[in-house]
């Protein structure tokens, strides 16, 4: 936990099943990595700033963050608990319903909950079309699958409004995570500190000297924050971005602005406590094998193909509607 680009883990990379040169996002990357394998259809991931969807992303696989507190996070050490959320990999769309219902504790024989009437969705694609040009595949992706498909109208008028949203949560999120990590694990600093990997006992450290008093102003800002800015799902009801900004990076070029690069687009709605699905429009695992078996990545053949994703984020609450929309893309 504590690194967004699986890097560092007591055990070595996980092996990015796509391409192996290609780095795997963490931190649950041992988790996708093996759906994307095809070992397991379904498994459990955490997300306290895109540590999901972030693997999902890079390993061409589908990643779950459902809305902030749905499910229990019993059980699972925690690092954030004001942002921490267990969520999902597959492979297959159709198997994340029943997954979903019961990682929200409704059980996978539950009833679906009712939709709302069919309605043309609205949805924003104001982050999308800001974008640099490495996100000129998931522009056309949703050209062709949202606004050329007539299955929803969509608008790119809130991008400052979006902007100026998630500039302020990521303040509050810095102070809110350092604060927290640090006092859940400062009681292992005395015995067990060198256990840590290096990078994440630095993380850890540098929240040692943010007060209380800070902490609760800022919990306070994000409580105000969320709150207020559900109402933006009062004129659209989904919203489009990358899965990252750029590409996904080999491990030799990872640098130290990767880890931002990488959270761009995920950590905002670990903020908001909105739920997200990553879902692969690029390489998968299956599609890297049949070019193998083709000699395409032979000595002198054109570089592999990347896996790419796009990121498709609700109001809260909204998973399993959420989820019939990705369903029907």
């Amino acid at each position: 936990s504590y690194g967004i680009l699986g890097d560092e883990s007591a055990f070595g990379r996980v092996i990015n099943p796509v391409d192996p040169a290609l780095c795997t996002g963490g931190s649950s990357s041992g988790s996708a990595a093996l759906v994307a394998a095809g070992v397991v259809p379904l498994a459990l991931g955490t997300d306290t700033a895109g540590s999901g969807r972030g693997p999902a992303a890079c390993q061409g696989v589908i990643g779950v963050k459902p809305t902030f507190g749905t499910g229990s996070a019993e059980g699972v050490f925690p690092l954030s608990p004001s942002f921490d959320t267990v969520g999902l990999f597959a492979r297959d769309l159709p198997l994340l319903p029943a997954a979903f219902r019961v990682l929200s504790g409704n059980g996978a024989d539950a009833s679906p909950a009712v939709s709302s009437p069919a309605e043309t969705p609205r949805i924003d694609l104001s982050l999308l079309n800001a974008a640099d040009e490495s996100a000129a595949g998931v522009r056309a992706w949703a050209s062709e699958h949202l606004s050329g498909s007539g299955k929803a109208t969509t608008t790119s008028a809130n991008v400052d409004y979006l902007t100026e949203l998630i500039e302020r949560g990521i303040d509050f999120y810095d102070i809110v995570r350092r604060y927290e990590a640090y006092v859940l694990h400062k009681q292992f600093l005395d015995d067990q500190g060198e256990q840590y990997q290096p990078g994440v006992w630095a993380k850890i450290l540098s929240g040692q000297n943010i007060t209380e008093a800070e902490y609760q102003s800022n919990v306070a800002s994000l409580e105000e924050l969320r709150a207020t800015a559900e109402s933006f799902f009062d004129d659209v009801d989904f919203i489009i971005t990358p899965a990252m900004d750029g590409e996904v990076a080999a491990w030799d070029e990872l640098g130290p602005e990767s880890a931002a690069k990488f959270m761009r687009y995920s950590l905002p709605f670990n903020v908001l406590g909105w739920p997200a699905v990553t879902l692969p429009i690029g390489a998968t695992v299956g599609e890297a094998q049949s070019r193998m078996a083709a000699g395409a990545n032979s000595p002198g053949s054109a570089k592999p193909a990347k896996p790419e994703s796009v990121q498709i984020v609700g109001p809260p609450r909204s998973d399993e509607r959420l989820l019939e929309f990705v369903n029907g893309l």
